[in-house]
């Protein structure tokens, strides 16, 4: 992945991460969570191309623990242009993300996905990852919050 892609993949991923297809990660896709991953390690942010068009991404972080002497790889973000889907592309980046984590010592790879991605989860276990462990994610609006309506009326006290 270059500098130049970003753009191309933080679209893709709009149209793949919406709310009503992926609320969690949909709250969680956006630019500057692009420009932190490549950031950090341009090495382990891959994209797919054809015909000079950016058709799927791998985005990959480093995570290591104080304390420890283990290295994790993290797949943050995979995503496949829909028109692309069943022709390997997916399968091809995990593979090479998986090969550059090796090179740079990583010793277990993570991913996460919503427990209801059927398709997601059979992808990951073929390629040997287990373990899998339920994740609740819980949400609070806070527009009821007394502060919160405080603010609203002293910024708009005509409503």
């Amino acid at each position: 992945m270059q500098v130049d892609d970003i753009p191309a993949v933080v679209e893709l991923g709009n149209m793949l991460f919406t709310a009503e297809t992926s609320p969690t990660l949909y709250r969680c896709w956006e630019e500057a969570e692009v420009l932190q991953i490549y950031t950090a390690d341009k090495e382990t942010c891959l994209v797919a191309t054809c015909h000079e068009r950016v058709i799927g991404f791998a985005l990959g972080s480093l995570l290591e623990k104080p304390g420890s002497s283990w290295l994790y790889g993290w797949l943050d973000w995979l995503g496949v242009d829909p028109a692309f889907k069943r022709k390997r592309v997916a399968k091809r980046l995990t593979r090479q993300l998986q090969e550059r984590f090796v090179e740079k010592g990583v010793r277990i790879m993570l991913v996460d996905t919503y427990e209801g991605n059927r398709n997601a989860i059979a992808f990951f276990r073929k390629f040997g990852f287990g373990q899998g462990i339920r994740h609740i994610y819980m949400s609070l609006n806070l527009d009821n919050h007394p502060k919160a309506i405080e603010r609203k009326f002293m910024n708009d006290p005509g409503d």
